[in-house]
């Protein structure tokens, strides 16, 4: 499945999405297409994040430092001189939450995310989500989300 949407965003959470082009293939049922936009939060800052109804903590949200392990990867510059910090996170050992494992590339201008992979630290037995979004900073001022990625693996065969 492909999507090119257009999205509004007012501050703080409101949203409005308009599936402008789509490619199925694979599908009998086009109504698959409709799922694709309601797997993920729309952006990586809420203090939960949502995949598939399923509510996780984020692991930037405030307070999750005493939840979740971290990593610093990487560092580099990229084109514009900026450093990118490269951060995988994981829920710490003994923890009971619902919590994601993945990766976030921290831009150094505003300490902003630029990329993050993360999918359920838990899995499901049928199928997992991974999702990917991508970040770029607009008019020199904002984060917005660009791009926004999921992938659905099923383990067991229909």
């Amino acid at each position: 499945m492909e999507f090119i949407s257009e999205r509004k965003f007012k501050y703080p959470d409101k949203n409005q999405e308009k599936i402008v082009a789509s490619r199925v293939s694979g599908f009998k049922d086009p109504s698959f297409t409709l799922l694709a936009t309601q797997l993920q939060s729309f952006s990586f800052y809420s203090d939960f994040f949502v995949l598939f109804d399923k509510y996780y903590l984020n692991p930037i949200s405030p307070g999750s430092q005493s939840r979740y392990s971290y990593l610093l990867e990487d560092t580099f510059l990229t084109e514009t001189f900026d450093t990118l910090f490269v951060i995988t996170f994981k829920p710490l050992q003994g923890k009971n939450f619902d919590g994601l494992k993945g990766t976030l590339y921290i831009n150094s201008t505003d300490y902003a995310i630029q990329n993050v992979i993360a999918e359920a630290y838990t899995q499901n037995e049928t199928f997992s989500i991974k999702i990917q979004q991508r970040y770029e900073r607009i008019n020199n001022s904002k984060w917005f989300p660009t791009q926004l990625n999921t992938q659905i693996s099923f383990k067991k065969p229909f």
